[in-house]
């Protein structure tokens, strides 16, 4: 529960209909967002950290363009 509370802070800031994929594995919960820039993921991921979980932000390998946010539990 305190990951999903932490992606939804997370998008909080990115505009509708970006989210293209939520997915839980392994304790991870990755988002991969689309049409979205940089400093805007980043923003997001903070806005993560800020609920006390790790939130990183990388490229998409399986799709150019979508940058993901990693959220998994304990503090930045």
């Amino acid at each position: 529960l305190p990951m999903t509370l932490g992606a939804a802070s997370a998008l909080q800031g990115v505009a509708p209909g970006s989210l293209r994929v939520l997915a839980y594995e392994n304790g991870r919960l990755t988002l991969e967002l689309a049409g979205v820039d940089e400093a805007s993921a980043r923003r997001a991921a903070t806005r993560v950290r800020e609920s006390g979980l790790r939130a990183e932000v990388s490229k998409s390998s399986a799709r150019a363009g979508n940058l993901l946010i990693v959220v998994t539990a304990g503090g930045a």
